[in-house]
């Protein structure tokens, strides 16, 4: 009994992991669907050498470059219109660190194929936005882009349903060997019971057998 008494919390656990799982699973497919319908923001950005990187990403994602310091930047383009989205803000973030968090350096007010506007951030960069493609399915954006949606929502269902799947075979192990423990205890027991009952029966033959003698 103390096993079994011992073994519920875990079991309990595990049921309460479960939902945490799902939920989070949920989340991630909800915020991949969000980003599948997003339009697609193209940044031509000039590095403070005079080098040129065309950075995509979705409306609200983020697109990171490194400079040769090593220092990564991340540039996030938020859309401020309607169709055919003309004003566009991109806001500059210098990535963390082992000793700094992320920290946003500024924004930048573009229209979709005006000119290159200087940022007021140290390192300055000058940014564009050549173009603003209409959402698709499945996005193609620049090597370093953040938080791409293309089979997103899939392998969070795949990786769920093998959670799932994972889970179930815990529980079935784990009930599997507590009825194994819990029939062996019943057959420990009653073994126990039929030599006990045995041993009684014997002793009560042997009083009445010398209870008949002592007549005789």
């Amino acid at each position: 009994m103390d096993r079994l008494v011992k073994q519920k919390p875990e079991g309990t656990m595990a049921r309460k992991s479960l939902p945490v799982t799902l939920v989070a699973v949920l989340l991630i497919g909800a915020i991949a669907a969000a980003q599948a319908h997003a339009p697609v923001v193209t940044m031509s950005v000039t590095l403070p050498d005079g080098r040129t990187q065309e950075l995509t990403a979705t409306e609200s994602g983020l697109a990171t470059l490194t400079l040769k310091d090593g220092t990564e930047y991340g540039f996030r383009p938020t859309i401020q219109d309607s169709s055919p989205w003309n004003r566009i803000v991109v806001t500059v973030f210098k990535s963390a660190t082992t000793s700094s968090p992320t920290t946003v350096l500024g924004e930048i007010e573009l229209r979709r194929g005006g000119p290159a506007m200087e940022s007021k951030t140290n390192p300055p960069f000058k940014v564009s936005v050549p173009k603003v493609s209409a959402p698709t399915s499945q996005t193609e954006s620049s090597p370093n882009a953040i938080g791409r949606p293309a089979g997103a929502l899939a392998n969070a269902t795949e990786s769920y349903r093998r959670a799932q799947s994972l889970y179930t075979q815990r529980v079935a192990a784990r009930s599997i060997a507590t009825i194994r423990r819990s029939s062996e205890r019943c057959r420990t027991a009653a073994s126990a019971s039929s030599n006990e009952l045995a041993g009684s029966w014997s002793g009560r033959t042997l009083r009445l057998a010398l209870k008949a003698g002592t007549r005789k």
